[in-house]
Formats: C-alpha cells, structure tokens, sequence
C-alpha cells in the first residue's frame, strides 16, 4: 500500500490522536495496519513525532522562569507527552523508514550546512519516576534528542531508542555512552538492550575493549567488581568478540560470558536449570541401595511434614509453597530423631555431552536454627557425604518463611547428572527438594563457536517430572 495525496490529512490526524491518546481501538488498528505495510505513513509518523518533541522543548526553553508543568504547549497534558513517548517505543517499525537519513545525519557537516549542528543518534523514550541524571548531564526529558556523548545516570531507570530501532534500557547507576546511530559503550552500570531485525549489528564496547554485537535479540551486560563484565543472552543471538579480535563466540539463550578486566575470557556458561526430585513410577529418584523407584510414606503426606516417623521412609507430598524457581517442588522430608530413611538418588539423563557445574537444593526454616535441618548430600563416585544446613545461598524465601537453599556439590563432564542424599542422624528433619545445573566452558580448552551453537536448554525455571532434556533444534 502506498499513501495518496489526498490520504495524507487522513493518517496525519490519526497519527495526531495516537500521540494525544485520542485514538480509539478500531482506528488503532487501521493505523498499525498502515505503519506496517506503508513506509510512506511510517515515515509521516515519524515526522509528526518529532514535530511534537520539539514542540516540547521549544515551548520548555522559551520559558526559563516557569515550572515544567507550566511550560508545557496549549493542549498538551503530562499524560499526553507520555503517550507520545510511548507510541515513539511501541511502535519502533517507524525508525526503519528513516534509517537512512539517521546514516546521512551523522556524516559529517557539509558546506553550508547550520553552523555548530549536531545531528541526533537517539531519543530519551522512557523514564521511571525516580530517575535521576548527573548534574553535568543538562536538562534530560521524554523525547529529548540525544547526541553522540555519555548518559550518566544516577539512580532510577532510563530508555534510550536509537535511530536504528535498538532500544536499551538502562538500569542507574550507570554510565552508558552513545558513540552512533547503532553504537554504543557501556561504561560502567548495567543496560538491557532490545533489538529489532533492521538494527542487527547494534554494537556495545565493553569495558577492556570486548565488544557485545547483537545479531537480533535480547541481550544485558553488566559490569562487575574488579573490573569485570557480564553478558547474558535472553533471546536470539549475541557475538562476543573478545578484546583484539583474536577470537569471537556467538552466544545463544541463557549464555552468561564473564569478561575479565583485560577484555579476556574468564568463564562461560548457561544459566541454571532447576530438577525436581519425583518418586513413583516414572521418577528419576530412586533408592541408592536396591536401584529401584523410592517409596515414599504416607504417613507424611501432610504437605510433607513429618507427623508419623518410625516407617524409615522419606515423606514427599508437594511443598507447602511453592519457589518460584521451583513452582512445583515436591519435598522430600525425613525426621531422623525417630528414623533413618534410606539413602536415595535423583538423576538427570540425555543432556549435551559436556562439563556442568552440579548444586544440592534443600529447604530450610526461618523460625528455626538452619542447623536443625541439615541434609547430607554428594556426587556419585566420592564415599564421602558433605553435609548442608546453613552453608549454602538462599535463593529465595517464600510466603511462608522457608528459604530455598543452593550449594555446589562439584562437577561433572558427560551426558547424565545424579546427586546422591541421606538423611543427618538425630536432627529434627531433613527436607530434600532436587538438585540444579549449569553448562560450563572452559576457553582454555579451546572453546570453538561450533561448541557453543547448540546449547543445551536451559532456563533457570523449573524442570518438573522430566528425567532428560532435549536439545535445542
């Protein structure tokens, strides 16, 4: 579809009662219809937007003395400005149409071109209520044009939109410079960054000079003490070219790269995923001594407290509440003041060949001392037990008051992961939940891209009642 002369008073009204928040739902949808198939009404939209901003700034700058409440243009509201910021974000399939005037801006100024302009590589498309910029910084409003040169916020949430249609969200403090239209560098702080199919090839520097392309994706990266840096894929793929161009890895969904502070690779891995132990036919527990499917007691089957212990079986009932790390925990609990359960297996089958990173999952009290819920724990091969009880992270603590706990156990290489547990003599109770992963790479094994194009799937949500995972197709 192409706009007609006589259709441009139409779609420029629309366009102007999206931006006031006048525009019902049906027109609505005409008007995505049109931003989708027509460039020339994307690129209408554009305008009008921009018109808008600098209308704002405009009405802003001529009225020094006055609040910005007060400043702002006859029929124009805070609410509306919003929506106009807003509508300038959703709407980013506009930004493709004038791609090429964003790469004709900010070539160098020509002969008779204004003196002293400075074209726009973005626009400030969201701020959080408590947003706060460095003084330095001048005024920073919704829909102020931004040149290349630093963002330093200090506290608070901000939105950059480039003119290629890359979005970063970037989280205070933090010190993010725009260096073009599709470029940019994290200083310091953390950015999450959003980027369409017409702005593949956004680029981040990082600190120690690795540099973060995006090949369409959602993508974080976040600088750590020492002089660290993180990435983290979430959807789609990043390259990560490590300081020199020596060497580059492209990352898929839940890669997490660590940089060193010399822009080398420290460590490479997957985020975790999270097994939940299941009894019964079909489990993947079962009792170490006979190898068969663990019995569990139904005398215990109150939400897993333990209300009749002399059977020397575990009790496993769902939690009480659940994670939501593990929305559909099964606990395991015992109490051996009365009995000893027997010592049991959960294992995980069919993974990647590969080297991961093996940690015990377990529930502990916050009304009680952690040593009074103590779990002795392993990996197959070692004849020898760690126990746990106050030594491990707390993840997270649900509604009421038990802490989701997290400790290493080890690693292991190869297709299959088991983590052995037994009950403490003479506690009150052990409550056993399943055990977590993550995929490890070691760089000085020779880390090669092919090795990291299929990862395994991985997600860092729950993975209940499935004794193997598939690969990522």
């Amino acid at each position: 579809m192409t706009i007609a002369a006589h259709d441009v008073d139409h779609w420029q009204q629309r366009i102007s009662a999206l931006l006031d928040g006048r525009l019902d739902d049906e027109a609505r949808r005409q008007l995505d219809a049109a931003l989708r198939d027509d460039p020339a009404v994307r690129a209408a939209y554009f305008a009008m937007m921009m018109l808008h901003c600098g209308m704002r700034r405009s009405a802003i700058a001529a009225a020094p003395t006055t609040t910005a409440a007060d400043a702002t243009p006859a029929g124009w509201t805070v609410g509306r400005w919003a929506v106009c910021a807003a509508a300038a974000c959703v709407m980013l399939g506009v930004l493709a149409a004038i791609s090429v005037v964003s790469q004709r801006d900010a070539a160098p100024a020509r002969s008779g071109d204004a003196a002293g302009a400075v074209p726009h590589v973005a626009i400030l498309s969201d701020l959080s209520d408590d947003a706060r910029f460095d003084a330095s910084a001048g005024a920073m409003n919704l829909g102020s044009e931004l040149t290349i040169g630093p963002i330093r916020l200090a506290a608070g949430h901000a939105q950059v939109m480039f003119t290629s249609a890359a979005v970063v969200d970037l989280t205070g403090p933090c010190e993010f410079e725009m260096t073009g239209p599709n470029r940019a560098r994290l200083i310091s702080g953390r950015i999450d960054a959003y980027v369409r199919p017409e702005a593949r090839g956004f680029a981040v520097d990082l600190p120690g000079g690795a540099k973060a392309i995006d090949l369409g994706t959602r993508f974080s990266a976040q600088t750590l003490p020492a002089g660290e840096c993180q990435v983290r894929v979430t959807e789609g793929r990043v390259m990560l070219e490590i300081t020199g161009g020596s060497s580059a890895y492209t990352l898929r969904p839940d890669f997490i790269a660590t940089l060193a502070a010399d822009g080398s690779l420290r460590s490479l891995r997957t985020d975790f995923t999270y097994v939940n132990a299941t009894a019964g036919p079909g489990g993947n527990t079962v009792n170490i001594a006979d190898g068969l499917t663990t019995t569990w007691s139904n005398d215990n089957a109150n939400a897993g407290a333990s209300r009749i212990n002399t059977d020397r079986l575990w009790g496993s009932s769902p939690l009480e509440q659940g994670f939501d790390a593990m929305p559909n925990a099964m606990v395991w609990e015992s109490s051996s003041y009365t009995e000893d359960a027997p010592a049991i297996r959960t294992t995980v089958n069919g993974l990647d060949d590969g080297t991961y990173e093996v940690f015990l999952l377990w529930a502990s009290n916050t009304t009680q001392p952690a040593a009074a819920w103590p779990l002795r724990a392993r990996l197959p091969g070692s004849n020898v037990y760690k126990t746990f009880a106050a030594n491990g992270d707390i993840i997270e603590t649900n509604k009421i008051g038990l802490h989701l706990c997290r400790a290493p156990l080890g690693k292991v290489t190869g297709r299959s992961l088991s983590v052995e547990v037994d009950d403490v003599p003479h506690v009150a109770r052990a409550r056993y939940l399943g055990f977590a992963y993550r995929r490890v790479f070691e760089p000085s094994t020779g880390l090669s891209e092919d090795r990291i194009q299929t990862p395994i799937r991985s997600s860092a949500k729950s993975v209940t009642d499935v004794p193997s995972l598939e690969k990522n197709d």
